[in-house]
């Protein structure tokens, strides 16, 4: 309950959702004209704060679900030998045995390829491929695996011949 700007009139406001507000005076008239300040404070106070901090959830989740996946992102840009990619193959051959499509779709639709080597990059697609068809996100993720190994100077076509 607020009082009204103009006359000092107790008022509910009530937010339907994310796009409408809606502001009732005490004798229970809708004000649309108030109504729309108060939407336009709402969205800009709540909303934006809402929508940043999603942002910044979403850049890990999966990771952070992940314990295994968290700490092999912390080395991920010096692996290139088998026994620095292991743990990543195998937590996500572990998901694809258990029926986890859905966690390793999110692990590869957030894959971070800024701290990735291109070794972990290639291991990430190759470790996915055989359910690519169960993964939504797989053939994206490859993309973007190929746009970052050509920006790389490598020769991505043959680096993942037979992939594709």
């Amino acid at each position: 309950m607020t009082q009204s700007p103009s006359n000092n009139t107790p008022r509910t406001v009530i937010v339907a959702g994310l796009t409408a507000a809606f502001v009732i005076d005490a004798v229970g008239a809708a004000t649309e004209c108030v109504a729309s300040e108060f939407y336009s404070h709402i969205y800009e106070s709540k909303f934006s704060t809402i929508s940043e901090s999603k942002k910044v959830l979403v850049d890990n989740s999966t990771a952070n679900n992940l314990p295994w996946l968290k700490s092999f992102y912390e080395t991920s840009h010096e692996a290139h030998t088998a026994k620095e990619i292991l743990p990543l193959i195998s937590g996500l051959k572990n998901l694809l045995a258990d029926g986890n499509y859905q966690i390793a779709n999110d692990a590869l639709l957030e894959m971070n390829l800024k701290k990735l080597s291109p070794t972990a990059m290639v291991s990430f697609i190759s470790a996915t491929y055989p359910a690519k068809n169960k993964l939504e996100a797989w053939q994206v993720s490859f993309s973007k695996v190929r746009n970052a190994l050509l920006n790389q100077g490598l020769d991505a076509d043959s680096i993942l011949h037979g992939l594709n």
